[in-house]
């Protein structure tokens, strides 16, 4: 009864074929005393899906005496020190027809969850999870979805889609390129010419002036080409 669940993050990177899954555990022992579970118990247990790869654990969970049990998931079996203990591991859940979905449990409540996704293009969807703002880690961007008041055995389940991108057809998007050069075209155009009836009468002066304007009007049409590419 001394050792609670304080707050689970789990970091997820994930691709087409996997999402590899780093989890911190930090658990809170209310007791001046450390724990240690007897031979054949443990003090917790961490489920991991049926189909994960176990890549190993952190320094800390190591000295905790973190290890896979029979079952399939992690047991602790101390000892823990008095006060704070984070808790590291790592697993692997492959991505079958394109389905992403992790459901998380616990054993004890937990006081605080995060999820943290690399975002690639994809939406999180989560019915238990609340939307918080995306945060910068190194380089890379990531989704924070977080939850409070976790119940004991209550499931979690984080789904990832990709993001739904929607092309616009290759002659719809010809049409519109060649109407905004046109128009800007004609927006460069009609200047130079009333420039060139004004300074008719400079010939030597308006053929350098028309020459470096009708460059400008080439450069625009270019740019505007390679930003329609």
């Amino acid at each position: 009864g001394a050792l609670r669940i304080a707050r689970a993050d789990y970091w997820i990177d994930h691709d087409d074929t996997a999402m590899r899954v780093t989890a911190e555990i930090v658990l809170d022992v209310d007791a001046p005393v450390r724990l240690l579970a007897p031979a054949d118990a443990s003090l917790i247990d961490f489920a991991l899906p049926p189909d994960a790869e176990f890549l190993g654990v952190d320094g800390e969970a190591q000295a905790a005496g973190v290890a896979p049990d029979p079952d399939g998931g992690l047991s602790v079996r101390g000892p823990l020190p008095p006060g704070r203990s984070s808790l590291g591991f790592r697993y692997r859940v492959p991505v079958r027809d394109g389905a992403a979905r992790l459901e998380l449990s616990f054993e004890r409540p937990v006081d605080l969850l995060n999820v943290l996704v690399a975002d690639t293009g994809i939406v999180v969807d989560s019915p238990r999870l609340h939307k918080r703002r995306p945060f910068r880690q190194g380089t890379r961007i990531y989704l924070h979805r977080e939850a409070y008041q976790i119940g004991a055995r209550e499931p979690v389940v984080v789904e990832l889609e990709p993001f739904a991108r929607t092309e616009m057809p290759r002659l719809a998007s010809g049409l519109i390129g060649i109407a905004l050069a046109a128009g800007a075209a004609a927006f460069l155009v009609l200047p130079l010419r009333r420039a060139r009836t004004a300074e008719a009468t400079r010939s030597e002066r308006g053929v350098s002036v028309l020459a470096s304007e009708r460059e400008n009007v080439y450069e625009a049409l270019r740019d505007l080409e390679h930003d329609h590419e």
